[in-house]
């Protein structure tokens, strides 16, 4: 896999390669190839092929990456008492941190789960998984997988979940105690958002993509400690905020080269019409002989591992089958245009368009992380208000609309574009297009919506004289 050969690792540990098979492989087979499908077709891969370019669904980057910052703290703070199974328990948790995913990943979970957290899916396929074979092998390597005080298991599934469970008489995890609550923040850190996965995304997607980086999440494994932080343990990170700054400037710009690319949105868009589509016609065997469709598998684990709409033979897939073909044969959506606010605003997001917003939640970050100097590393503090503000970019979002159109003959294409900007001079000139800060329900943006779909009607019907005319009304 890229993601191994990437981090420079050639032998990994025999323990977490078996659990790997057991509960990655089986679970993803059959889709694998669906699940970086919409990445493959944007970003093609000549060197590595198809299968190397944006291996997410092991999560072993993850997982190595888990252990490399467990031993490391260990090294540095013995007095920790780190053991190996801890080491081995926050690897599985890497590994397995991102089983809840769906066909298609986060296009399916955008539509499919919306109420559940991916994470609590993810921790309900762990159980199951744990119920079928999972669990011989995690007693086999000496976890104690039933005892009432740091269950191992119960320790894995906190750091896969990341937060506590909603119940409130529970006050603290119950995997480990207090002492060791800094393992919660190594896989998935819910306080701020710095960790493991995070790092493993940014270093390889960069990487791949060919877009230079001087984010160092080493440096970041190095440097950080063990602090004490009120009645608990809490990860620090030596006072060089440059680095972090560098983090945020990487990952705004990924999501401006690649995972909010035009191309890849489109697809997106495709794959989720292909899924309407599908709608309730794929029919899935779960537990106790129940069906499940596709709305409704994440129910049932035993369902919601197979699922393999891609593969249904049913004839009212057709229109399904057919999109997920065209996208393969690049006839694809068509974008007409984008609207853009020249005035980037931290502004309510719309449903309706997409906003890149990274000064909210990456100011949340930071007031979120502790410090420490070189000579006082007993002492966690965190930063001024004002030293937040000088450490963030100073455009903090981008926001605008993109029109995307599903008629891909050429010379309807043409005229729809040549619309659309008729359109989009006319709300400029009446100022329209200076603030994008505009709510939910804003009759502009019910205009935008009324005009295009009556402009996509009289496209469709040969119409341009008349559908100029409404441009221009």
């Amino acid at each position: 896999m890229s993601n191994i050969r990437f981090w420079g690792v050639e032998e990994t540990c025999d323990k977490l390669i078996k659990i790997g098979h057991q509960c990655c492989e089986d679970r993803f087979k059959g889709y694998y190839m669906r699940l970086i499908f919409v990445f493959f077709q944007v970003f093609y891969d000549p060197i590595h092929g198809l299968l190397e370019l944006h291996p997410l669904l092991y999560s072993r980057g993850v997982a190595y990456l888990a252990g490399q910052f467990a031993e490391a703290l260990s090294t540095k703070q013995p007095k920790l008492n780190i053991t190996p199974e801890d080491i081995l328990c926050v690897q599985i948790a890497g590994l397995c941190h991102d089983l809840g995913q769906g066909p298609f990943s986060i296009v399916f979970e955008e539509m499919f789960i919306l109420e559940k957290r991916r994470e609590e899916i993810s921790v309900k396929m762990f159980d199951y998984l744990l119920s079928t074979s999972l669990r011989s092998s995690m007693e086999e390597y000496g976890l104690n997988v039933d005892g009432q005080i740091e269950n191992d298991l119960v320790f894995i599934k906190e750091m896969i979940r990341g937060h506590l469970n909603t119940d409130e008489t529970q006050k603290q995890f119950m995997g480990r105690t207090k002492d060791k609550y800094f393992f919660y923040e190594i896989v998935g850190n819910e306080k701020n958002g710095i960790d493991v996965d995070k790092f493993d995304y940014i270093a390889r997607d960069s990487y791949y993509l060919g877009i230079q980086s001087s984010f160092d999440h080493r440096r970041c494994l190095m440097f950080a400690r063990v602090c004490r932080v009120g009645e608990k343990n809490r990860i620090c990170f030596r006072d060089e905020v440059s680095n972090l700054y560098s983090m945020f400037q990487i990952r705004s710009l990924l999501h401006r080269t690649a995972y909010q690319h035009k191309t890849t949105r489109i697809i997106e868009v495709m794959i989720k019409d292909a899924l309407l589509q599908a709608g309730e016609c794929i029919q899935i065997e779960g537990s106790e002989e129940k069906i499940y469709s596709l709305s409704t598998a994440i129910e049932d684990m035993e369902a919601y591992i197979k699922l393999t709409a891609i593969n249904s033979s049913s004839k009212e897939m057709g229109e399904a089958k057919k999109l997920l073909s065209n996208i393969v044969s690049r006839q694809i959506y068509k974008c007409l245009g984008k609207m853009q606010s020249e005035k980037p605003t931290m502004g309510k997001k719309l449903d309706i368009h997409f906003a890149m917003d990274y000064g909210i939640k990456e100011k949340e970050i930071i007031e979120n992380v502790f410090f420490y100097k070189k000579n006082q590393p007993g002492k966690p503090f965190k930063l001024r208000e004002d030293e937040v503000s000088m450490l963030l970019p100073k455009c903090s979002s981008e926001q605008f609309i993109r029109v995307y159109y599903k008629n891909i003959d050429e010379e309807v294409i043409e005229t729809a574009q040549k619309l659309l900007q008729i359109y989009l001079r006319k709300k400029e000139q009446e100022g329209k297009l200076d603030n994008m800060e505009w709510p939910a329900q804003s009759p502009d943006l019910n205009h935008i919506k009324l005009v295009w779909n009556e402009l996509d009607r009289r496209v469709k019907a040969k119409q341009p004289r008349r559908a100029t005319h409404l441009c221009n009304s």
